[in-house]
Order: C-alpha cells, then sequence, then structure tokens
C-alpha cells in the first residue's frame, strides 16, 4: 500500500512540472561577417524604426543624411547596442530567479526486519515530505536586490546609446571639417592656378620678377598639398563613420552627408542651469544612486540571513502493520555564526556607494562648468571668425566690382580670392572647435543642444 502511495505521489509531481528541453543554438561564425557587409541604409526595418522614435522623412531613402538620422541609424546597427539590450534581459531574468520559491523534498525509505514475530512482513517503508520555510524576508530583500540591478542594465542601455551618439558625432564632425577644408582647398588651388598663369605672364611682359613667380608655385604646391591631404583625411574620417555607425565602409559610400551650417552656433546654458540639469538627469549620477539602492538591499539580505531558514517534515511510515505519522523540523543553529562579517562587509559597501556618489557628484559639476568655459571661449573665437570672414567676404566682393568697373586687375582680384579663402578657412578651424567644445559640453550635460 505505501508502495502503491509513494508511485501515486511521484507520478502527480512529475506530472505537475513542466520541464525546458535543451535547444543548441551555434556560435557565430564566419557567416555573421557576411551578414554584417550584408548591411543597408535603405532597409525597410530602418525606416520603421526612425518613424517610430519621431523622424518622419518625406521620402525614402534618404537622400541627405542629417545628424538626427545619423544617430538614429547607428542606434538601429551598432553592436554596443545589441550588446547592451542583451544584457538587460539577463537582468531581467535574474529578477525572475530572485523571487523564486524553495521546491519541496520527498524522502523516501525502507528497512528489512530480521526478526518477524508473527510472520509479518519483514519491511518497514516510510515517507516523509520536506517543506523548506524562508524566513526573515530574504526572498523580498534579493528580489529588491534584482529589480534594482534590471533598473542598472537599463540605465546601461541608455548610456551606452548616448556612447554610441557622442562617438557618432566625433566622427561626423571630423568627416565634416575634412570634406569642407577640402573644398576650401580645392577652391583656393583655383586661385593660386590662375595667379601662377598671371604671373608668369606678367614675366614673360617683364612686369614680373621671377622671384614672384617662383614664390607664388611654392604656394600653389603648398596648397595642392594641402588638398591632397584634407581629401585623404575626408576617406579616412569617413571609414571612421562607419565605424561609429556600425556599418560597412560600402554601405555609406554613396551616402550624402549634410554639412551644417558654419555660422549655427548653440545657445550657452546658465551655469545654475546646466549643473542642476547634469545632476537630476545625467546617467551615471542615476547609476550611482542606484548602486546605493543596491548596497542597501545587499544590506537588508544579510541582515535577514541572520535567521536561520528551516524546513518542515510531515512523515508517514508503515512498520508491521503499524501506521506511524510524524512531524520533524530542521534549522541550523545561529550560535557560531550569526553573518557578522558579511553584515560588516555590506554596511562598508554601503558608505563606500555614498562616498563614490559625493564624488562623482563634485566631479561632475567641474566637468559642467569646465565644459562651459571651454564652449565659451570657443564661441567667442568663432565669432571673431565669422566677423572676419564676413569682412573678406565684402573685400572680395568690392574686388569683384571694381575688376568688372576695370579699377583693378586680374591679380589684384585673385589676391582678394585668396585673402577670402584664407578667412574662410581660419572660421571652418574656429567653427571644428566650437562644435567640438560643444560635443564636450554635450557629453558633461548627457543631453544633445538644440542649435
Amino acid at each position: 500500500m505505501a508502495a502503491r502511495l509513494l508511485a501515486l505521489l511521484l507520478s502527480a509531481v512529475l506530472a505537475s512540472c513542466a520541464f525546458q528541453s535543451y535547444e543548441a543554438k551555434p556560435a557565430p561564425s564566419a557567416g555573421d561577417v557576411a551578414r554584417f557587409d550584408s548591411r543597408r541604409i535603405d532597409e525597410f526595418g530602418l525606416r520603421e524604426f526612425m518613424a517610430e522614435r519621431g523622424d518622419a522623412q518625406p521620402e525614402w531613402p534618404i537622400r541627405e543624411w542629417r545628424l538626427l538620422e545619423l544617430t538614429l541609424l547607428a542606434l538601429y546597427y551598432h553592436p554596443d547596442i545589441q550588446v547592451a539590450r542583451e544584457r538587460v534581459e539577463v537582468a531581467r531574468a535574474a529578477t525572475v530567479t530572485a523571487g523564486r520559491r524553495p521546491n519541496p523534498g520527498l524522502v523516501s525509505s525502507a528497512a528489512s526486519h530480521s526478526l518477524r514475530p508473527n510472520d509479518e512482513s519483514p519491511w518497514t517503508v516510510g515517507l516523509q515530505l520536506e517543506l523548506p520555510i524562508v524566513t526573515a524576508g530574504k526572498r523580498e530583500a534579493r528580489t529588491e536586490r534584482a529589480q534594482v540591478g534590471l533598473e542598472i542594465a537599463r540605465l546601461d542601455l541608455a548610456d551606452a546609446a548616448w556612447r554610441v551618439r557622442s562617438r557618432l558625432r566625433s566622427r561626423w564632425l571630423d568627416y565634416v571639417a575634412a570634406a569642407r577644408a577640402a573644398e576650401l582647398a580645392e577652391t583656393e588651388l583655383g586661385v593660386r592656378n590662375e595667379l601662377v598663369g598671371l604671373l608668369r605672364a606678367r614675366l614673360a611682359a617683364g612686369a614680373a620678377s621671377a622671384v614672384e613667380v617662383a614664390n607664388e608655385e611654392v604656394r600653389r604646391a603648398e596648397t595642392e598639398r594641402q588638398f591632397e591631404h584634407q581629401s585623404g583625411l575626408a576617406e579616412v574620417a569617413r571609414s571612421g563613420l562607419a565605424d561609429a555607425l556600425g556599418l560597412p565602409v560600402g554601405a555609406i559610400a554613396r551616402m550624402t552627408i549634410a554639412l551644417p551650417d558654419e555660422r549655427s552656433v548653440s545657445p550657452i546654458e546658465a551655469p545654475e542651469t546646466a549643473r542642476e540639469y547634469a545632476l537630476r538627469n545625467r546617467l551615471d549620477v542615476r547609476r550611482a544612486l542606484l548602486g546605493y539602492a543596491s548596497a542597501e538591499a545587499d544590506l537588508k539580505l544579510e541582515i535577514a540571513r541572520q535567521y536561520p531558514d528551516f524546513t518542515l517534515r510531515p512523515g508517514y511510515s508503515w512498520d508491521q502493520g503499524d501506521r506511524i505519522w510524524s512531524l520533524a523540523l530542521g534549522l541550523l543553529l545561529p550560535v557560531v555564526d550569526r553573518n557578522e562579517g558579511a553584515i560588516l562587509e555590506a554596511k562598508a559597501r554601503r558608505e563606500l556607494a555614498g562616498q563614490e556618489f559625493l564624488a562623482l557628484q563634485a566631479r561632475v559639476i567641474g566637468e559642467v562648468e569646465g565644459a562651459l568655459a571651454g564652449f565659451r571661449r570657443a564661441r567667442a573665437e568663432l565669432e571673431l571668425a565669422e566677423r572676419l570672414r564676413e569682412t573678406a567676404g565684402q573685400r572680395d566682393a568690392d574686388a569683384e566690382a571694381r575688376f568688372a568697373a576695370g579699377y583693378v586687375d586680374r591679380v589684384q582680384r585673385a589676391s582678394a580670392r585668396l585673402e577670402l579663402a584664407s578667412a574662410q578657412r581660419a572660421a571652418l578651424e574656429s567653427f571644428g572647435a566650437a562644435e567640438r567644445a560643444q560635443g564636450r559640453l554635450e557629453d558633461a550635460l548627457q543631453r544633445p543642444l538644440d542649435r
């Protein structure tokens, strides 16, 4: 009878369990490289991804890519985002593990007696059920800690997205600066070719010296070298841009990258406003707060572990026709170890988390104020360079008008164009410095600045 009861109980337990089966998944291989090379900038899934995030394009595929579209493209393809998303899934699974309840146990026993009074059965059969009882809120503390871990993983995902955006902005600026510098060098090279031809004609007519012609030819050669150099930098920067986007170089070889308006500058944040925003919204600050919450949950768990869990063991045995019911209680006695060491460690980690937060807060304030000061200086230099470019542009326009009226010759007109090209190059350098300073300020705030 007892054997039949045991068999029935085991059948019921096994029937109620829905076990999962193992499914093999091959590791990444060289085939994934081909998948990477097949990424496209006109994929339909990319269009849906961009539309869901508020970037409605009137035409598809996109003909001219601004920084906003490039950012969404990077968030869609970059592997760092995929890794961070998987880490969120791992943290979410950890919350399931933390909330689990211990399974009950089942212990069966059988004993054979050598002496059989009255010729009874020699067997004693027993069955004992083990019911683990978790005390002092340990399960709740583990769940709280896992939930904090999930929130940290989500912040890490947001931080990965920001780092992708920040790296992309830097690579985009490198490409924009090199491409624009190559254009200016090409324009200046055309003017210097014209000027060399004019001076050679004057030399032939005896109106210029060979030294003047030689000096201008040296300048032309230097401009040609600069043009080749900037063109090469633009190609290298395009490769860097592809890496920041998570795309093969071939996928963006025919992309048209929109060049920003060099006269546009972002507004300057007030120091108090910028500092307050950074302390409330920066991801590392919020993560540090969650780190403190995690340390707090660890301490709760270690405090709870002072109190032992116990196991109830109701049992039944059949002994020589006698039916015996029993109830046992099993637990560890907290006599030698009351978890003092782990509690001290958890308290120390909580204090460390608090001090790390205060240190991070001070560092963030310093970063914001330094970035603001750098941005102000770069913006002032850009405004000065813009005024010089406008002045050179006006002189070039005056020289063109005077040339049309016959008051200046071609050499003087070419000289005015070279002056304008020099001012444009200086303005481009100041624009690049201002954009990089803005990038540092955006990183300090972890917020894009509207133009």
